[in-house]
C-alpha cells in the first residue's frame, strides 16, 4: 500500500516492483485514516509506505485503531521526513509483525539509501535512529565541499548521487539540468555527513540552513530534538528575520491530539539538548502545515507566511 505519488521516487520503485513481481498494489489517492486502516485489514497489506514519518502518528491516534487487524504489515517504509523513537516505538506496538525500514532518496536520482531500524535501537536511543543509512546496490554518493572536493568523514558538505537509475534531465530545462547534473553525478542540494561506520545523516536542505548571530544551525537537528518530545506530532524548523540577529530559529509545531505543551516549556526541553543559540526564538502552535503532494511540509510557505508578521514585531520591539 502507498500514500503518495507514483511520479516521485517511492511512488513509481513501489509500482514498478510490484509490476515485476506481479503482486497486488492498493493506492491511497488521501490520507483519510480510517480507510487506509480498512484497506490494510481488507487486502492483508503486507507492505506500508505513509509519508512523512509523522503520519504514522496521526494513523494511531484515532479513536477507534485498536479495532482494526494488522498483523499481516511486515513491513513499514518511512521516508521524506525527520522520524524519532517515539515514532518508531509506537509504530512497532502498533504493527506488531513489522521492520521499519528508513531511507532517503529524491525523484531524480531514483534509488537512495536505506537502513533498518529496530525497536533496540529506538529504545537504546542509539546514534543511528538519526541515519539515512547506506547507499543502496549500484548506487554511488559522495559528500563535496562548494569546490566538488571530498570533504572528510564526519564533515559536511552536499551529496551528490550517480548509478543508473539518475535522471538524464529536466523536460525542456536545460540551464537547471546543467546545474544539477555535473559529469554524471546528480548534485541534490541535501547536506550529509558520514560517520565512521559508513552511515549517512542528512543535515539539512543547503538552502535550509539557518544562519543567526553568526552561527550556522541545521534545521533537522533541531527538529530531531523537537519530535522526541511526546507531545509533538510534527514540526518544522525555519529561519526567520530578526533585528538582533539578523535570522532566527523559529518553530512551527503541531501537537498530538490530547496533549498541551507551552512555548517556554519546548524551550525548556530543547536547551537541555541543543546549544543556546540553536533552540527557537520564536514558536507557534498550528492544526496544519502546508504541504507538497508527497507530504512534505513547504518550508518556503512557512517563511512567506511569517516573514511579515515578524518584520513587524521586529520593528514595534525597537520603537
Amino acid at each position: 500500500m502507498v500514500q503518495c505519488p507514483l511520479h516521485h521516487q517511492g511512488g513509481i520503485s513501489w509500482l514498478l516492483c510490484v509490476m515485476a513481481a506481479s503482486a497486488q498494489l492498493v493506492i491511497c489517492d488521501a490520507f483519510e485514516p480510517e480507510d487506509i486502516l480498512k484497506q490494510i485489514q481488507r487486502y492483508h497489506v503486507t507492505y506500508l509506505l505513509l509519508l512523512p514519518p509523522s503520519t504514522y502518528l496521526r494513523l494511531i491516534d484515532i479513536p477507534n485503531f485498536k479495532e482494526f487487524n494488522l498483523t499481516s504489515v511486515k513491513l513499514v517504509q518511512m521516508s521524506a521526513g525527520g522520524t524519532s523513537p517515539e515514532i518508531i516505538l509506537k509504530t512497532y506496538e502498533a504493527f506488531p509483525n513489522c521492520e521499519i525500514n528508513y531511507g532517503w532518496g529524491q525523484t531524480e536520482s531514483g534509488a537512495g539509501t536505506s537502513s533498518v531500524l529496530t525497536r533496540e535501537m529506538a529504545s537504546n536511543h542509539s546514534e543511528k535512529i538519526n541515519s539515512v543509512g547506506r547507499a543502496m546496490p549500484f548506487f554511488e554518493l559522495r559528500i563535496v565541499d562548494e569546490q566538488g572536493r571530498d570533504v572528510q568523514v564526519g564533515e559536511v558538505g552536499e551529496c551528490i548521487v550517480r548509478g543508473p537509475s539518475i535522471m538524464s534531465g529536466y523536460f525542456n530545462q536545460p540551464e537547471l539540468t546543467a546545474k544539477t547534473l555535473k559529469e554524471g553525478w546528480v548534485h541534490t542540494g541535501d547536506m550529509f555527513k558520514q560517520g565512521q561506520d559508513g552511515y549517512y545523516y542528512i543535515m539539512d536542505r543547503k538552502k535550509d540552513m539557518i544562519k543567526t548571530g553568526g552561527e550556522n544551525v541545521f534545521a533537522q537537528e533541531v527538529e530531531g530534538v523537537i519530535r522526541s518530545h511526546p507531545a509533538i506530532q510534527d514540526c518544522a524548523v525555519i529561519g526567520v528575520p530578526d533585528s538582533l540577529f539578523g535570522e532566527a530559529v523559529m518553530s512551527v509545531i503541531k501537537l498530538r491530539t490530547g496533549y498541551t505543551l507551552t512555548a517556554e516549556e519546548l524551550q525548556e526541553y530543547c536547551k537541555k539538548q541543543l546549544s543556546s543559540y540553536k533552540k527557537p526564538r520564536y514558536i507557534d502552535f498550528v492544526d496544519s502545515f502546508p504541504v507538497d503532494s508527497a507530504g512534505k511540509i513547504q518550508k518556503f510557505r512557512l517563511r512567506e507566511m511569517y516573514k511579515t508578521f515578524l518584520l513587524a514585531l521586529n520593528k514595534s520591539s525597537l520603537g
